[in-house]
């Protein structure tokens, strides 16, 4: 017996789109995104497949420039440079792997769990509550990322070290 929890989309996949999921052999939900039904004129839905590929655009654009930002702000580091302390120095490189963290932290915990919510039901294959545990784990990015800032730079680790041992 199938459980009906996870079934919430069945009786608006058979209305709106004429896909019966519960048919032998099952269909392929990929195709209701990339195809119209028979009832909305058929054919490809140009729609979703430009979103997804302007989506894609934009997400290689973004890597590509923080790729490249990256590779200059690194061989700007590896040259000895006269105009800067060693404090200064030590603080800018403090700095710059805050800046790796902040961007890490949100593509583990955000980018990637809604990347799996999506994909995971176009293959097909149901995993009930770890969509739960998915958008779970996407909604701590934000305390994270603030918390991994903080001692990343010496200075504020140093400072939040000395609160503690006040308590």
């Amino acid at each position: 017996r199938k459980n009906t929890n996870e079934d919430f989309f069945t009786h608006d996949l058979l209305l709106t789109f004429g896909i019966n999921v519960n048919a032998i052999p099952q269909p392929s939900i990929v195709l209701m995104n990339f195809v119209h039904s028979k009832e909305h004129g058929g054919g490809v839905n140009w729609t979703t497949i430009w979103g997804i590929c302007n989506s894609g655009i934009v997400a290689f654009s973004s890597l590509t420039v923080i790729i490249f930002c990256s590779c200059r702000i690194i061989r700007e580091f590896l040259i000895p440079n006269v105009k800067y302390s060693d404090a200064t120095r030590s603080l800018q490189l403090d700095i710059f792997r805050a800046l790796l963290v902040q961007f890490f932290i949100p593509f583990i915990f955000c980018f990637l769990p809604y990347l799996a919510i999506i994909i995971l039901p176009l293959t097909g294959s149901r995993f009930g509550e770890t969509g739960n545990i998915l958008a779970n784990v996407a909604s701590i990015f934000p305390a994270l990322d603030a918390c991994m800032v903080m001692f990343m730079i010496r200075q504020f680790r140093s400072m939040i070290v000395k609160w503690i041992r006040t308590l």
